[in-house]
């Protein structure tokens, strides 16, 4: 089996592919198809946008809730929220499978051009979560760099960091 760059899909698998209960099918090659077919990659809007895991656990105990997992509730919860203000208008809600943050549940990658971002996670996949990660998103989108004032940290995303990732072409300070 050959995985990205070319060499076997266990040089290549990322560790958190091998975590219990991830979701990623270690038997299926990476690939991107410059037509399209079979690409890892679609492209969405650019701008700022929440991009939830819609396969996650649903808690670090459980992976679904009534045959739903949890990342899919989190997508259904930011998407209802976000519908129902319009104060979260510029901030896009996507979703894709797998952010290979398994040891967490319910994680968020926040992104924007040129801004600093941040994966979120340890959620519960509801409309308080949804709102506090919005919330947070709204300041994100409006600051310089990704960087907001932790006094307009909504209670909902304290303690929920996992990582931050610099844009392409910067490393952060």
């Amino acid at each position: 089996m050959v995985g990205p760059r070319g060499r076997g899909v266990s040089q290549d698998m990322p560790d958190a592919a091998r975590v219990a209960g991830c979701p990623f099918d270690a038997t299926v090659p990476f690939s991107l198809h410059p037509r399209g077919r079979g690409a890892m990659l679609t492209r969405v809007e650019d701008g700022p946008a929440v991009v939830a895991c819609n396969t996650c656990r649903h808690s670090a105990d459980a992976r679904e809730q009534d045959g739903v997992r949890g990342g899919a509730l989190l997508v259904e919860a930011l998407n209802a929220v976000k519908a129902s203000d319009p104060k979260y208008a510029d901030v896009a809600v996507q979703e894709m499978a797998c952010l290979f943050a398994c040891t967490e549940h319910c994680t968020v990658h926040l992104r924007a051009p040129d801004k600093v971002g941040y994966v979120l996670g340890r959620f519960t996949p509801d409309e308080a979560s949804a709102r506090a990660i919005l919330d947070y998103a709204v300041h994100y989108a409006a600051s310089e760099y990704g960087r907001v004032p932790f006094a307009q940290w909504p209670q909902g995303v304290k303690g929920h960091f996992i990582t931050r990732t610099p844009p392409p072409g910067f490393v952060a300070q």
